[in-house]
């Protein structure tokens, strides 16, 4: 019954409002937490959900070079809840390696949009962002 629930497409919240309705109708039947069905089903077929933070105002997924951002290029609105991020930031910026990773995807990020107000909207050179500058391709665009 549980996977039946899941796989209907409803919100967290309706699952979790059925489910409650189900356990009060029928006590014996056992019809795990939204939590529990996504775990197993994960476990059962290999596949995982994928979730990135969106911009409030639907304009950007903040994935990919966008990750780090701290607003919305576009409207400026906060990516972050600013109290759970503080604390996350925090324990980041501790660490050598990760404060440099930090700084070097926010400049390169800043470099990107600089660029791309220099030309309207289009890159001069296409360039992947791996984890590792070094290992960078880039593609001239003609």
């Amino acid at each position: 019954m549980s996977l039946k629930l899941f796989f209907a497409d409803t919100t967290i919240k309706a699952y979790d409002l059925i489910r409650t309705a189900i356990s009060e109708r029928h006590s014996d039947d056992d019809v795990y937490s939204h939590y529990r069905v996504q775990q197993l089903t994960s476990e059962l077929s290999g596949v995982v959900p994928l979730v990135h933070d969106t911009c409030i105002n639907t304009c950007l997924a903040f994935t990919g070079p966008f990750g780090d951002l701290d607003r919305c290029p576009r409207c400026r609105e906060d990516h972050w809840d600013k109290k759970r991020s503080t604390l996350q930031k925090k324990a980041l910026w501790r660490h050598p390696d990760h404060a440099k990773k930090m700084r070097w995807r926010e400049e390169r990020t800043d470099q990107i949009l600089e660029e791309l107000g220099l030309t309207g909207g289009v890159p001069e050179v296409y360039e992947d962002m791996p984890a590792n500058p070094a290992k960078s391709r880039k593609a001239t665009l003609s």
